[in-house]
């Protein structure tokens, strides 16, 4: 529940710019179902959100582009990305 009002606090303003980190860490499956829809609805409106996590699988659908980071650097972009668990594993070969 604190990372649900947490994100609606930072929202509350109609901020442009959205910067998450593992906004999926503490969340039960509804609750991040709830967040994948809020997030869907921040793109709708034309918000720029940034999303760090390691939940590929909720990420899946979500992005305009994804940066992929091995040791803490880039080793791969790609706009329009598919299959996030995938091209991880086929670019950071874990």
């Amino acid at each position: 529940m604190r990372q649900r009002v947490a994100l609606e606090r930072a929202l509350i303003h109609s901020p442009r710019l959205v910067l998450l980190d593992e906004p999926f860490t503490g969340l039960d499956d509804a609750s991040a179902s709830a967040l994948v829809e809020r997030l869907r609805g921040l793109k709708r409106e034309g918000r720029i959100v940034i999303l760090a996590t390691h939940d590929l699988d909720l990420a899946d659908g979500l992005l305009d582009h994804a940066i992929f980071l091995r040791d803490g650097r880039v080793v791969h972009a790609a706009a329009r990305p598919e299959r996030l668990r995938a091209t991880y594993h086929g670019v950071v070969g874990r």
